[in-house]
C-alpha cells in the first residue's frame, strides 16, 4: 500500500477492504457510482496516454477543464502552470506525447466521491515517487487535473532549466 493510501485511510477512516479492492473496483461492491465513474475516467486517461491517442484523451475532458502542473510551465514556457480548456490541453498533451511522459508506473488509485488521486513513480524506480495527480470529475468528464510534483520531478525540471 502506498504512503498516500495509508494516510488517506487514517484521515478518513477508510476500511482496508475498500482500499485493497481498488485493483478490482469493477467487481466489488465497495464503490459508489460516482466513484466508479471517476475510476473509469482515470483508467481511460492512462490508456489514452499509453496509446498516444490525442483525440481519445481530449474526449475525457470537459470543454472548460483545467490542468494545473509544473509541466504546463515547461511546455508553454510561461510562469503560470495552468492549462485552460481543451485547446490548451490539446497542445500540452501533444507535447507530452511527442516527448514521452517522464513518469513510470503508479500506485493503485485512491477514490473519494468524484475525486481520484494517483501516485506516480519515477520511470527508473518502483519505489521513488514522481508526482501525485488529483483528478476531479463532473458530468462524466474530467473537470480538473492537478499534478503535484515530488522532489524527483523537481530535479528533472531543475536540470532542464540549467541546460537551456
Amino acid at each position: 500500500m502506498s504512503i498516500a493510501a495509508i494516510l488517506l485511510s487514517w484521515t478518513v477512516n477508510e476500511r482496508d477492504t475498500r482500499i485493497f479492492a481498488v485493483a478490482v473496483w469493477r467487481e466489488t461492491p465497495y464503490y459508489t457510482e460516482p466513484e466508479r465513474a471517476a475510476l473509469e475516467l482515470a483508467h481511460d486517461l492512462e490508456a489514452a496516454l499509453s496509446r498516444n491517442d490525442l483525440e481519445g484523451l481530449l474526449a475525457l475532458f470537459a470543454e472548460d477543464a483545467t490542468i494545473e502542473s509544473y509541466l504546463v510551465s515547461r511546455v508553454f514556457d510561461r510562469k503560470e502552470g495552468i492549462c485552460h480548456g481543451r485547446t490548451e490541453i490539446r497542445e500540452l498533451a501533444r507535447a507530452l506525447m511527442k516527448r514521452g511522459v517522464p513518469w513510470g508506473g503508479h500506485e493503485p488509485p485512491i477514490v473519494r466521491g468524484n475525486t481520484v488521486a494517483v501516485e506516480f513513480r519515477t520511470a527508473s524506480s518502483d519505489a521513488e515517487k514522481f508526482s501525485v495527480d488529483i483528478i476531479e470529475v463532473r458530468g462524466g468528464k474530467i473537470q480538473s487535473l492537478r499534478a503535484y510534483a515530488g522532489w524527483r520531478a523537481l530535479m528533472v525540471r531543475t536540470v532542464e532549466a540549467r541546460d537551456r
